[in-house]
């Protein structure tokens, strides 16, 4: 009688452990789908940051205060993924735990450190400088217009300058100087791609009141810019 109690109580503890590791297994694979798809999350997230970076000098030009909306949205939820990392590594999952904390660190890392603008402002020369030079020729013959010296791009050209506008700082028969806003900024300072006839002595000419901090050919008749203004 005592052989059979102890053996329907081993029974039943095999079958508790199989129970128990039943439920270990199902919920090791609901953490596992949870963790699968915050790592796709990290990857748009980390798309979007890159976009907003890459397009954040237009952002600030054409909407000022309303961009810092995005940014704030995005720095909190930076945060957020930082903490939900965290569980995932808690929970011992080695290859999501190291994907992750890679797309995290590359985020941080690239916001701080990669130059989006510099990159920008090459990309821009190699694919935008035919698109740019047709507005300075039509801006020379009159077909582009607008009151004073700051002209407002047709919708067609729009986003070749940061905040839709550009400057013409000289027209006449000594040459030829237009400003196109890679950044246009308020009181901190501007960024600048320039198409000059002239030169980089027409530039420092028609700068001469104003600090200039670098200069930079980037090929032909354009260079880019950045002032103290």
């Amino acid at each position: 009688m005592v052989e059979n109690t102890n053996f329907f109580e081993q029974k039943k503890a095999a079958i508790d452990i199989i129970y128990e590791n039943e439920k270990t297994i199902e919920l090791d694979e609901k953490y596992y789908k949870k963790d699968r798809n915050f790592i796709i999350f990290l990857i748009v997230y980390a798309i979007i940051v890159f976009a907003v970076e890459w397009m954040l000098d237009s952002l600030m030009d054409r909407f000022f205060l309303v961009s810092y909306i995005p940014i704030f949205v995005l720095f909190v939820l930076f945060i957020c993924c930082v903490v939900r990392e965290g569980f995932v590594v808690l929970r011992g999952n080695e290859i999501l735990g190291r994907i992750g904390g890679i797309i995290l660190a590359v985020i941080a890392v690239a916001t701080l450190f990669f130059p989006f603008r510099a990159a920008k402002v090459r990309l821009d020369y190699l694919t935008r400088s035919d698109e740019r030079l047709e507005v300075v020729n039509k801006i020379v013959s009159g077909e582009i217009d607008g009151s004073g010296k700051l002209i407002n791009l047709p919708d067609k050209y729009n986003w070749l300058s940061s905040d839709g506008t550009v400057y013409v700082k000289q027209n006449n028969e000594e040459g030829v100087e237009v400003i196109f806003w890679q950044y246009r900024g308020m009181l901190s300072g501007s960024s600048e791609v320039i198409y000059s006839s002239g030169g980089e002595k027409m530039i420092r000419k028609n700068e001469s009141s104003c600090p200039i901090l670098r200069l930079k050919h980037l090929g032909k008749e354009w260079y880019y810019v950045e002032t103290d203004y």
